[in-house]
């Protein structure tokens, strides 16, 4: 990407430090620039990066004026922001966590006076702020930053669930084997030692819709804090934020975690004695309308689309 010298000054990202060995890093450049964020910046994790950091003008909410410059840093799961104070040096005012947070493309009628191709809206529940860059190509850096590490994010969480959950699945499979090799002791069990086997299944099964809610919420910080509800969720995340972000990358994966993930384990340990096509369309119909048409024809195309999501 091309910049003029006026973006070249607002931005900086991990790469245009990389040039030579001897130049600075970005941590030793933001340590210098603002206070109070050292003590981040060295006890970041071997696998966190400073992804891009740049000065842009704080705004009223009301009325797109200006109110004082301030500093964005973009590290791999959070973002940072520092105020300018009267010595010229920046100060963390606040961290926000990626997951917590939604950036949002302004548009026209919401700009006020302001240019709105050089506008940024930060949604963290219950504030929003509003911040100006120094031209639209800078604008555009910082959201197409923000929306791969909020994916990044997103990807990991779903590689760590689905461990999780065929972990399980294989401790079910192995209690199911054992059972069979051993019928004389499975027939002696008591009926309240089976019931309480059934029960750890059920409380288990209840607890995979909360991973889904944790999914989406990434999605619709504002609502998770206070409602737990999938479907409202999923609809509160397309009233607020299909403008700004992607809808089929939340839909691809939340699809493919549900069709690939929660369903088939349903079906498994509670309706194993139904027609599995039936039941994977009752469950889609009755618990999530919206992903009906994510639905597969077949278990193949089910399996390439699990595969294809993992190499994102």
């Amino acid at each position: 990407m091309q910049m003029t010298g006026d973006d070249k000054t607002s931005i900086q990202t991990a790469s245009s430090h990389t040039a030579s060995i001897t130049s600075v890093t970005p941590i030793q450049v933001l340590m210098q620039k603002m206070d109070g964020i050292a003590s981040i910046l060295n006890n970041m994790r071997s696998t966190d990066k400073v992804l891009l950091y740049g000065e842009m003008m704080l705004l009223d909410p009301e009325t797109k004026e200006d109110i004082h410059k301030a500093m964005l840093v973009l590290l791999t799961d959070r973002l940072l922001i520092g105020n300018i104070t009267p010595s010229g040096k920046y100060s963390l005012e606040s961290t926000f966590s990626l997951g917590n947070l939604a950036v949002v493309n302004v548009k026209d009628r919401e700009s006020g006076p302001a240019k709105a191709d050089q506008l940024l809206k930060l949604l963290v529940f219950p504030e929003q702020r509003y911040y100006r860059c120094d031209s639209a190509r800078v604008k555009k850096m910082w959201l197409d930053e923000l929306e791969r590490a909020k994916r990044d994010i997103l990807h990991e969480g779903i590689l760590v669930r689905q461990s999780t959950i065929r972990g399980k699945r294989i401790s079910v499979q192995e209690r199911v084997k054992r059972a069979e090799d051993t019928p004389s002791t499975a027939n002696s069990l008591p009926e309240t030692d089976e019931g309480e086997v059934n029960q750890e299944e059920l409380a288990w099964l209840q607890e995979l819709p909360a991973e889904l809610d944790d999914c989406i919420a990434h999605r619709s910080p504002a609502r998770a804090s206070c409602d737990r509800c999938t479907y409202e969720l999923w609809n509160e995340y397309l009233r607020h934020l299909s403008g700004s972000i992607c809808d089929s990358t939340v839909y691809a994966y939340t699809a493919t975690f549900v069709l690939t993930q929660v369903l088939p384990l349903c079906e498994t340990t509670l309706y194993h004695d139904d027609e599995e096509n039936d039941v994977l369309t009752r469950l889609l119909t009755e618990n999530y309308p919206k992903l009906v048409p994510y639905a597969k024809d077949s278990e193949d195309e089910a399996v390439e689309e699990e595969e294809e999501v993992a190499h994102i």
